[in-house]
Protein backbone atom coordinates (compact mmCIF):
# COMPACT_ATOMS: atom_id res chain seq x y z
CA UNK A 1 0.00 0.00 0.00
CA UNK A 2 1.31 3.43 -0.95
CA UNK A 3 1.70 5.88 1.91
CA UNK A 4 3.04 9.02 0.20
CA UNK A 5 2.80 11.23 3.17
CA UNK A 6 1.37 10.82 6.59
CA UNK A 7 2.27 9.86 10.12
CA UNK A 8 1.26 10.25 13.73
CA UNK A 9 0.62 13.82 14.93
CA UNK A 10 -0.68 15.29 18.14
CA UNK A 11 -3.68 17.51 17.34
CA UNK A 12 -2.38 20.42 19.39
CA UNK A 13 1.03 20.71 17.74
CA UNK A 14 2.40 22.52 14.70
CA UNK A 15 2.86 19.06 13.05
CA UNK A 16 -0.90 18.57 13.21
CA UNK A 17 -1.44 21.98 11.62
CA UNK A 18 0.89 21.03 8.81
CA UNK A 19 -1.04 17.80 8.37
CA UNK A 20 -4.37 19.59 8.12
CA UNK A 21 -2.87 22.00 5.60
CA UNK A 22 -1.74 19.11 3.43
CA UNK A 23 -5.13 17.46 3.69
CA UNK A 24 -6.83 20.68 2.60
CA UNK A 25 -4.46 20.93 -0.36
CA UNK A 26 -5.32 17.39 -1.44
CA UNK A 27 -9.03 18.11 -1.25
CA UNK A 28 -8.57 21.19 -3.47
CA UNK A 29 -6.54 19.16 -5.96
CA UNK A 30 -9.14 16.44 -6.05
CA UNK A 31 -11.97 18.79 -6.88
CA UNK A 32 -15.61 17.94 -7.25
CA UNK A 33 -16.47 15.56 -10.07
CA UNK A 34 -19.93 16.31 -11.42
CA UNK A 35 -21.85 14.46 -14.14
CA UNK A 36 -24.12 16.40 -16.54
CA UNK A 37 -27.66 15.04 -17.01
CA UNK A 38 -27.14 14.13 -20.69
CA UNK A 39 -23.38 13.69 -21.20
CA UNK A 40 -22.25 13.70 -24.83
CA UNK A 41 -25.80 13.75 -26.15
CA UNK A 42 -25.37 17.08 -27.97
CA UNK A 43 -22.82 15.42 -30.25
CA UNK A 44 -25.15 12.47 -30.85
CA UNK A 45 -27.98 14.90 -31.72
CA UNK A 46 -25.81 16.74 -34.22
CA UNK A 47 -24.61 13.55 -35.86
CA UNK A 48 -28.18 12.25 -36.08
CA UNK A 49 -29.23 15.42 -37.89
CA UNK A 50 -26.27 15.17 -40.25
CA UNK A 51 -26.67 11.47 -41.05
CA UNK A 52 -30.44 10.97 -40.93
CA UNK A 53 -32.02 14.43 -41.09
CA UNK A 54 -34.01 13.54 -37.97
CA UNK A 55 -33.97 14.59 -34.33
CA UNK A 56 -33.41 12.37 -31.33
CA UNK A 57 -34.49 12.67 -27.72
CA UNK A 58 -33.04 11.11 -24.57
CA UNK A 59 -36.10 10.35 -22.46
CA UNK A 60 -35.34 11.00 -18.79
CA UNK A 61 -38.84 11.76 -17.55
CA UNK A 62 -38.56 15.52 -18.02
CA UNK A 63 -41.07 18.03 -19.34
CA UNK A 64 -39.65 18.00 -22.86
CA UNK A 65 -40.03 14.21 -22.94
CA UNK A 66 -43.80 14.56 -22.54
CA UNK A 67 -43.82 16.89 -25.56
CA UNK A 68 -41.90 14.27 -27.52
CA UNK A 69 -44.52 11.68 -26.65
CA UNK A 70 -47.20 14.00 -28.00
CA UNK A 71 -45.26 14.48 -31.23
CA UNK A 72 -45.24 10.69 -31.73
CA UNK A 73 -49.04 10.67 -31.50
CA UNK A 74 -49.20 13.54 -33.98
CA UNK A 75 -47.04 11.65 -36.49
CA UNK A 76 -49.26 8.58 -36.17
CA UNK A 77 -52.48 10.55 -36.52
CA UNK A 78 -51.91 11.04 -40.24
CA UNK A 79 -50.95 8.35 -42.69
CA UNK A 80 -47.49 6.96 -41.93
CA UNK A 81 -44.67 8.01 -44.26
CA UNK A 82 -41.12 6.68 -44.35
CA UNK A 83 -39.74 9.83 -42.71
CA UNK A 84 -42.42 9.73 -40.03
CA UNK A 85 -41.63 6.07 -39.27
CA UNK A 86 -37.91 6.84 -38.90
CA UNK A 87 -38.63 9.88 -36.72
CA UNK A 88 -40.92 7.87 -34.43
CA UNK A 89 -38.29 5.13 -34.08
CA UNK A 90 -35.57 7.61 -33.16
CA UNK A 91 -37.83 9.21 -30.55
CA UNK A 92 -39.58 6.17 -29.15
CA UNK A 93 -37.48 3.02 -29.59
CA UNK A 94 -36.79 1.69 -26.06
CA UNK A 95 -33.60 -0.15 -27.04
CA UNK A 96 -32.15 3.11 -28.36
CA UNK A 97 -33.10 4.81 -25.10
CA UNK A 98 -31.17 2.08 -23.28
CA UNK A 99 -28.16 2.76 -25.51
CA UNK A 100 -28.21 6.42 -24.46
CA UNK A 101 -27.61 5.33 -20.87
CA UNK A 102 -24.24 4.03 -21.97
CA UNK A 103 -23.24 7.68 -22.37
CA UNK A 104 -23.96 8.20 -18.68
CA UNK A 105 -21.90 5.16 -17.75
CA UNK A 106 -18.94 6.33 -19.88
CA UNK A 107 -19.16 9.85 -18.47
CA UNK A 108 -19.20 8.45 -14.93
CA UNK A 109 -16.05 6.46 -15.75
CA UNK A 110 -14.45 9.64 -17.07
CA UNK A 111 -15.27 11.55 -13.89
CA UNK A 112 -14.08 8.68 -11.72
CA UNK A 113 -10.78 8.50 -13.58
CA UNK A 114 -10.06 12.11 -12.65
CA UNK A 115 -10.66 11.66 -8.93
CA UNK A 116 -7.91 11.08 -6.42
CA UNK A 117 -8.20 8.28 -3.92
CA UNK A 118 -9.71 9.55 -0.69
CA UNK A 119 -7.25 10.28 2.12
CA UNK A 120 -7.48 8.07 5.20
CA UNK A 121 -7.48 9.80 8.58
CA UNK A 122 -6.44 8.04 11.74
CA UNK A 123 -6.24 8.94 15.40
CA UNK A 124 -4.64 6.72 18.02
CA UNK A 125 -4.39 6.64 21.79
CA UNK A 126 -1.77 4.27 23.24
CA UNK A 127 -1.50 3.67 26.97
CA UNK A 128 1.81 2.33 28.26
CA UNK A 129 2.06 -0.17 31.12
CA UNK A 130 4.82 2.05 32.48
CA UNK A 131 3.12 4.76 34.52
CA UNK A 132 6.09 7.04 33.98
CA UNK A 133 5.56 6.97 30.22
CA UNK A 134 1.85 7.74 30.40
CA UNK A 135 -0.38 7.94 27.29
CA UNK A 136 0.75 8.61 23.70
CA UNK A 137 -1.62 10.26 21.26
CA UNK A 138 -1.18 10.57 17.55
CA UNK A 139 -2.85 11.63 14.32
CA UNK A 140 -2.21 10.19 10.84
CA UNK A 141 -3.18 10.93 7.26
CA UNK A 142 -2.49 8.52 4.39
CA UNK A 143 -2.80 9.36 0.70
CA UNK A 144 -1.96 7.34 -2.41
CA UNK A 145 0.92 9.23 -4.05
CA UNK A 146 1.13 7.28 -7.32
CA UNK A 147 -2.56 7.95 -7.96
CA UNK A 148 -1.73 11.67 -8.22
CA UNK A 149 0.98 11.05 -10.83
CA UNK A 150 -1.26 8.85 -12.99
CA UNK A 151 -4.33 11.08 -12.85
CA UNK A 152 -3.72 12.78 -16.22
CA UNK A 153 -3.11 9.65 -18.31
CA UNK A 154 -6.06 7.93 -16.64
CA UNK A 155 -8.30 10.84 -17.62
CA UNK A 156 -6.98 10.75 -21.17
CA UNK A 157 -7.77 7.05 -21.53
CA UNK A 158 -11.21 7.53 -20.00
CA UNK A 159 -11.87 10.41 -22.42
CA UNK A 160 -10.96 8.15 -25.34
CA UNK A 161 -13.32 5.53 -23.94
CA UNK A 162 -16.11 8.08 -23.69
CA UNK A 163 -15.53 9.17 -27.28
CA UNK A 164 -15.69 5.54 -28.39
CA UNK A 165 -19.00 5.07 -26.57
CA UNK A 166 -20.39 8.27 -28.10
CA UNK A 167 -19.54 7.00 -31.57
CA UNK A 168 -21.05 3.59 -30.83
CA UNK A 169 -24.31 5.19 -29.69
CA UNK A 170 -24.33 7.39 -32.79
CA UNK A 171 -23.88 4.27 -34.88
CA UNK A 172 -26.94 2.76 -33.18
CA UNK A 173 -28.95 5.82 -34.24
CA UNK A 174 -27.88 5.54 -37.88
CA UNK A 175 -28.49 1.77 -37.98
CA UNK A 176 -31.95 2.10 -36.42
CA UNK A 177 -32.89 4.78 -38.95
CA UNK A 178 -31.78 2.57 -41.86
CA UNK A 179 -33.51 -0.53 -40.52
CA UNK A 180 -36.75 1.38 -39.92
CA UNK A 181 -36.75 2.86 -43.41
CA UNK A 182 -36.13 -0.58 -44.94
CA UNK A 183 -38.95 -2.09 -42.84
CA UNK A 184 -41.29 0.69 -43.94
CA UNK A 185 -40.56 0.10 -47.63
CA UNK A 186 -41.12 -3.63 -47.16
CA UNK A 187 -44.48 -2.92 -45.53
CA UNK A 188 -45.34 -0.53 -48.36
CA UNK A 189 -44.60 -3.17 -50.99
CA UNK A 190 -46.51 -5.91 -49.19
CA UNK A 191 -49.52 -3.63 -48.66
CA UNK A 192 -49.74 -2.86 -52.37
CA UNK A 193 -49.00 -6.48 -53.33
CA UNK A 194 -51.87 -7.67 -51.12
CA UNK A 195 -54.23 -5.20 -52.82
CA UNK A 196 -53.26 -6.60 -56.23
CA UNK A 197 -53.63 -10.18 -54.99
CA UNK A 198 -57.13 -9.32 -53.80
CA UNK A 199 -57.93 -7.92 -57.25
CA UNK A 200 -56.71 -11.18 -58.77
CA UNK A 201 -58.89 -13.09 -56.32
CA UNK A 202 -61.97 -11.24 -57.50
CA UNK A 203 -61.09 -12.09 -61.10
CA UNK A 204 -60.51 -15.78 -60.41
CA UNK A 205 -63.68 -15.84 -58.29
CA UNK A 206 -65.67 -14.55 -61.24
CA UNK A 207 -64.12 -17.15 -63.53
CA UNK A 208 -64.75 -19.95 -61.04
CA UNK A 209 -68.40 -18.89 -60.58
CA UNK A 210 -68.95 -18.76 -64.34
CA UNK A 211 -67.30 -22.15 -64.74
CA UNK A 212 -69.59 -23.57 -62.06
CA UNK A 213 -72.71 -22.34 -63.84
CA UNK A 214 -71.47 -23.69 -67.17
CA UNK A 215 -70.62 -27.03 -65.62
CA UNK A 216 -74.12 -27.31 -64.13
CA UNK A 217 -75.54 -26.48 -67.54
CA UNK A 218 -73.26 -29.20 -69.00
CA UNK A 219 -71.56 -26.75 -71.37
CA UNK A 220 -68.16 -27.10 -69.64
CA UNK A 221 -66.20 -30.25 -68.95
CA UNK A 222 -65.50 -31.44 -65.44
CA UNK A 223 -61.75 -31.04 -66.11
CA UNK A 224 -62.06 -27.36 -67.07
CA UNK A 225 -64.36 -26.73 -64.12
CA UNK A 226 -61.83 -28.21 -61.72
CA UNK A 227 -59.00 -26.23 -63.31
CA UNK A 228 -60.79 -22.93 -62.63
CA UNK A 229 -61.57 -23.96 -59.06
CA UNK A 230 -57.98 -25.01 -58.45
CA UNK A 231 -56.58 -21.77 -59.85
CA UNK A 232 -58.93 -19.71 -57.68
CA UNK A 233 -57.93 -21.73 -54.57
CA UNK A 234 -54.24 -21.14 -55.33
CA UNK A 235 -54.80 -17.38 -55.54
CA UNK A 236 -56.74 -17.43 -52.26
CA UNK A 237 -53.84 -19.29 -50.64
CA UNK A 238 -51.41 -16.69 -52.01
CA UNK A 239 -53.57 -13.95 -50.48
CA UNK A 240 -53.49 -15.67 -47.09
CA UNK A 241 -49.70 -16.02 -47.29
CA UNK A 242 -49.35 -12.36 -48.28
CA UNK A 243 -51.53 -11.34 -45.32
CA UNK A 244 -49.22 -13.23 -42.95
CA UNK A 245 -46.15 -11.63 -44.55
CA UNK A 246 -47.73 -8.18 -44.19
CA UNK A 247 -48.61 -8.85 -40.56
CA UNK A 248 -45.01 -9.86 -39.85
CA UNK A 249 -43.68 -6.75 -41.62
CA UNK A 250 -46.04 -4.45 -39.71
CA UNK A 251 -45.08 -5.96 -36.36
CA UNK A 252 -41.38 -5.68 -37.20
CA UNK A 253 -41.95 -2.00 -37.94
CA UNK A 254 -43.96 -1.64 -34.72
CA UNK A 255 -41.06 -3.04 -32.72
CA UNK A 256 -38.62 -0.63 -34.35
CA UNK A 257 -40.92 2.30 -33.62
CA UNK A 258 -41.57 1.08 -30.06
CA UNK A 259 -45.35 1.01 -30.56
CA UNK A 260 -48.02 -1.04 -28.82
CA UNK A 261 -51.74 -0.89 -28.08
CA UNK A 262 -53.83 1.63 -29.97
CA UNK A 263 -50.71 3.12 -31.54
CA UNK A 264 -50.33 0.08 -33.80
CA UNK A 265 -53.44 0.99 -35.81
CA UNK A 266 -51.53 3.17 -38.26
CA UNK A 267 -51.91 3.06 -42.02
CA UNK A 268 -49.43 3.49 -44.84
CA UNK A 269 -49.86 6.99 -46.26
CA UNK A 270 -48.43 6.62 -49.76
CA UNK A 271 -47.56 3.96 -52.27
CA UNK A 272 -44.03 3.21 -53.35
CA UNK A 273 -42.56 6.06 -55.33
CA UNK A 274 -41.07 5.57 -58.76
CA UNK A 275 -37.26 5.58 -58.81
CA UNK A 276 -35.35 8.47 -60.39
CA UNK A 277 -34.11 8.37 -63.93
CA UNK A 278 -30.51 7.43 -63.08
CA UNK A 279 -28.35 5.76 -60.42
CA UNK A 280 -25.29 7.46 -58.86
CA UNK A 281 -21.76 6.82 -60.06
CA UNK A 282 -19.79 4.32 -57.98
CA UNK A 283 -16.41 6.06 -58.05
CA UNK A 284 -16.90 8.69 -55.29
CA UNK A 285 -18.96 6.43 -53.02
CA UNK A 286 -16.21 4.14 -51.73
CA UNK A 287 -13.96 6.93 -50.52
CA UNK A 288 -16.94 8.72 -48.98
CA UNK A 289 -17.87 5.60 -47.02
CA UNK A 290 -14.31 5.16 -45.73
CA UNK A 291 -14.31 8.75 -44.50
CA UNK A 292 -17.79 8.71 -42.97
CA UNK A 293 -18.52 5.23 -41.61
CA UNK A 294 -18.91 5.43 -37.85
CA UNK A 295 -18.02 1.79 -37.21
CA UNK A 296 -14.58 2.46 -38.70
CA UNK A 297 -14.20 5.48 -36.41
CA UNK A 298 -15.13 3.28 -33.44
CA UNK A 299 -12.29 0.90 -34.29
CA UNK A 300 -9.89 3.84 -34.50
CA UNK A 301 -10.93 4.99 -31.03
CA UNK A 302 -10.47 1.46 -29.76
CA UNK A 303 -6.98 1.48 -31.22
CA UNK A 304 -6.28 4.75 -29.39
CA UNK A 305 -7.50 3.20 -26.15
CA UNK A 306 -5.20 0.20 -26.44
CA UNK A 307 -2.27 2.39 -27.44
CA UNK A 308 -2.88 4.63 -24.42
CA UNK A 309 -3.12 1.66 -22.07
CA UNK A 310 0.10 0.24 -23.50
CA UNK A 311 1.95 3.53 -23.09
CA UNK A 312 0.59 3.95 -19.57
CA UNK A 313 1.72 0.47 -18.56
CA UNK A 314 5.19 1.01 -19.98
CA UNK A 315 5.61 4.39 -18.28
CA UNK A 316 4.59 3.20 -14.81
CA UNK A 317 5.68 -0.42 -14.85
CA UNK A 318 8.43 0.22 -12.27
CA UNK A 319 6.28 2.28 -9.89
CA UNK A 320 4.38 -0.48 -8.19
CA UNK A 321 4.90 1.20 -4.81
CA UNK A 322 6.14 4.70 -4.10
CA UNK A 323 5.50 6.71 -0.97
CA UNK A 324 6.81 9.60 1.07
CA UNK A 325 5.72 10.12 4.64
CA UNK A 326 6.20 12.11 7.79
CA UNK A 327 5.68 10.67 11.23
CA UNK A 328 4.95 12.56 14.45
CA UNK A 329 4.26 11.02 17.83
CA UNK A 330 4.50 12.45 21.36
CA UNK A 331 4.08 11.06 24.81
CA UNK A 332 5.02 12.33 28.29
CA UNK A 333 8.63 11.28 27.99
CA UNK A 334 9.64 12.11 24.40
CA UNK A 335 8.66 13.30 20.97
CA UNK A 336 9.35 11.31 17.78
CA UNK A 337 9.25 12.85 14.34
CA UNK A 338 10.90 12.34 10.97
CA UNK A 339 10.43 11.60 7.28
CA UNK A 340 10.00 8.16 5.67
CA UNK A 341 10.04 6.73 2.15
CA UNK A 342 8.62 3.53 0.66
CA UNK A 343 9.80 2.16 -2.68
CA UNK A 344 8.67 -1.09 -4.27
CA UNK A 345 11.37 -3.10 -6.04
CA UNK A 346 10.19 -4.52 -9.38
CA UNK A 347 12.12 -7.76 -9.04
CA UNK A 348 9.41 -10.14 -10.26
CA UNK A 349 6.38 -8.34 -11.63
CA UNK A 350 7.30 -5.71 -14.22
CA UNK A 351 3.98 -5.97 -16.09
CA UNK A 352 5.56 -8.21 -18.74
CA UNK A 353 2.34 -10.14 -19.35
CA UNK A 354 0.18 -7.03 -19.48
CA UNK A 355 2.48 -5.35 -22.00
CA UNK A 356 2.58 -8.45 -24.22
CA UNK A 357 -1.21 -8.71 -24.13
CA UNK A 358 -1.67 -5.04 -25.05
CA UNK A 359 0.81 -5.31 -27.90
CA UNK A 360 -1.14 -8.26 -29.30
CA UNK A 361 -4.40 -6.33 -28.92
CA UNK A 362 -2.91 -3.37 -30.75
CA UNK A 363 -1.89 -5.56 -33.70
CA UNK A 364 -5.30 -7.23 -33.63
CA UNK A 365 -7.12 -3.91 -33.92
CA UNK A 366 -4.84 -2.80 -36.77
CA UNK A 367 -5.81 -5.95 -38.68
CA UNK A 368 -9.47 -5.33 -37.87
CA UNK A 369 -9.20 -1.83 -39.26
CA UNK A 370 -7.74 -3.13 -42.50
CA UNK A 371 -10.42 -5.84 -42.74
CA UNK A 372 -13.23 -3.39 -42.02
CA UNK A 373 -11.99 -0.99 -44.69
CA UNK A 374 -11.99 -3.83 -47.25
CA UNK A 375 -15.45 -4.89 -46.07
CA UNK A 376 -16.86 -1.37 -46.36
CA UNK A 377 -15.61 -0.90 -49.91
CA UNK A 378 -17.04 -4.28 -50.90
CA UNK A 379 -20.35 -3.48 -49.19
CA UNK A 380 -20.64 -0.23 -51.13
CA UNK A 381 -19.93 -1.97 -54.45
CA UNK A 382 -22.43 -4.71 -53.70
CA UNK A 383 -25.16 -2.28 -52.65
CA UNK A 384 -24.49 -0.11 -55.70
CA UNK A 385 -24.71 -3.12 -58.01
CA UNK A 386 -27.94 -4.24 -56.36
CA UNK A 387 -29.38 -0.74 -56.76
CA UNK A 388 -28.42 -0.60 -60.45
CA UNK A 389 -29.97 -4.03 -61.12
CA UNK A 390 -33.17 -3.10 -59.27
CA UNK A 391 -33.33 0.18 -61.19
CA UNK A 392 -33.03 -1.68 -64.49
CA UNK A 393 -35.75 -4.16 -63.45
CA UNK A 394 -38.15 -1.37 -62.53
CA UNK A 395 -37.48 0.33 -65.86
CA UNK A 396 -38.17 -2.91 -67.72
CA UNK A 397 -41.54 -3.30 -66.03
CA UNK A 398 -42.49 0.37 -66.36
CA UNK A 399 -41.39 0.91 -69.96
CA UNK A 400 -42.12 -2.47 -71.56
CA UNK A 401 -43.96 -5.15 -69.58
CA UNK A 402 -46.78 -3.05 -68.11
CA UNK A 403 -47.55 -1.23 -71.39
CA UNK A 404 -47.56 -4.57 -73.24
CA UNK A 405 -49.93 -6.08 -70.69
CA UNK A 406 -52.20 -3.07 -71.04
CA UNK A 407 -52.25 -3.51 -74.81
CA UNK A 408 -52.98 -7.23 -74.44
CA UNK A 409 -55.99 -6.53 -72.22
CA UNK A 410 -57.23 -3.88 -74.66
CA UNK A 411 -56.91 -6.20 -77.65
CA UNK A 412 -58.49 -9.07 -75.71
CA UNK A 413 -61.46 -6.85 -74.93
CA UNK A 414 -61.87 -6.09 -78.65
CA UNK A 415 -61.66 -9.77 -79.51
CA UNK A 416 -64.21 -10.61 -76.83
CA UNK A 417 -66.58 -7.91 -78.06
CA UNK A 418 -66.26 -9.40 -81.54
CA UNK A 419 -66.92 -12.88 -80.13
CA UNK A 420 -63.51 -14.06 -81.29
CA UNK A 421 -62.43 -15.21 -77.79
CA UNK A 422 -64.34 -16.37 -74.75
CA UNK A 423 -64.74 -14.75 -71.37
CA UNK A 424 -62.08 -16.97 -69.83
CA UNK A 425 -59.46 -15.65 -72.23
CA UNK A 426 -60.42 -12.08 -71.29
CA UNK A 427 -60.28 -12.86 -67.56
CA UNK A 428 -56.92 -14.54 -67.95
CA UNK A 429 -55.55 -11.48 -69.76
CA UNK A 430 -56.70 -9.29 -66.89
CA UNK A 431 -55.19 -11.70 -64.36
CA UNK A 432 -51.87 -11.56 -66.20
CA UNK A 433 -52.03 -7.77 -66.12
CA UNK A 434 -52.62 -7.83 -62.35
CA UNK A 435 -49.76 -10.29 -61.86
CA UNK A 436 -47.44 -8.04 -63.89
CA UNK A 437 -48.46 -5.12 -61.71
CA UNK A 438 -47.71 -7.18 -58.60
CA UNK A 439 -44.26 -8.06 -59.95
CA UNK A 440 -43.68 -4.39 -60.70
CA UNK A 441 -44.50 -3.54 -57.08
CA UNK A 442 -42.09 -6.23 -55.92
CA UNK A 443 -39.36 -4.75 -58.14
CA UNK A 444 -40.10 -1.28 -56.75
CA UNK A 445 -39.81 -2.62 -53.21
CA UNK A 446 -36.47 -4.24 -54.04
CA UNK A 447 -35.23 -0.95 -55.49
CA UNK A 448 -36.01 1.02 -52.34
CA UNK A 449 -34.57 -1.74 -50.17
CA UNK A 450 -31.37 -1.47 -52.23
CA UNK A 451 -31.50 2.30 -51.87
CA UNK A 452 -31.55 1.97 -48.07
CA UNK A 453 -28.77 -0.65 -48.19
CA UNK A 454 -26.53 1.74 -50.12
CA UNK A 455 -27.27 4.59 -47.69
CA UNK A 456 -26.40 2.25 -44.85
CA UNK A 457 -23.16 1.24 -46.56
CA UNK A 458 -22.28 4.92 -46.96
CA UNK A 459 -22.85 5.55 -43.26
CA UNK A 460 -25.88 7.82 -43.54
CA UNK A 461 -27.36 10.17 -46.08
CA UNK A 462 -25.93 10.57 -49.55
CA UNK A 463 -22.83 12.75 -49.99
CA UNK A 464 -23.52 16.21 -51.34
CA UNK A 465 -21.14 15.61 -54.23
CA UNK A 466 -23.35 12.74 -55.45
CA UNK A 467 -26.89 13.27 -56.64
CA UNK A 468 -29.41 11.51 -54.44
CA UNK A 469 -31.21 8.97 -56.63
Amino acid sequence: MLRPWGGMMHTSTSGARRGWLAVTLLIVLTGCGTIPPKPGFDDVEQLARDRTGMRVQWNQGRQEDAATDQSVDALLREGLTADAAVQIALLNNPSLQADYERLGVAQADLVQAGLLINPVFGFSVQRSSDTATGTARGFSVTQDFLNLFTRLPRKQMAAAGFEKTRLEVSQMVVMLAAETRAAYHQTQALTRSLELYQQATRATQAAADLAGRQYEARTLSKRDHRLHQSFHAEVELAVAQEQVALLSAREHLNRLMGLWGRRTDWRIAVRLADPPSATPLLAPLESHAIAERIDLAVLKRERDLVHGALQFTRDYRYLSALGVGYGYEKDRAETLRGPSIELGLPLFDRSQGTIARLESQRREIERKLQAQAVHIRSEVREAHGRLAAAHAAVGQFRDRILPLQQDIVGESQKFYNGMLIGVYDLLRAKQDQINAGREYVRALGEYWQAHVALEKALGGRWPRAVANP
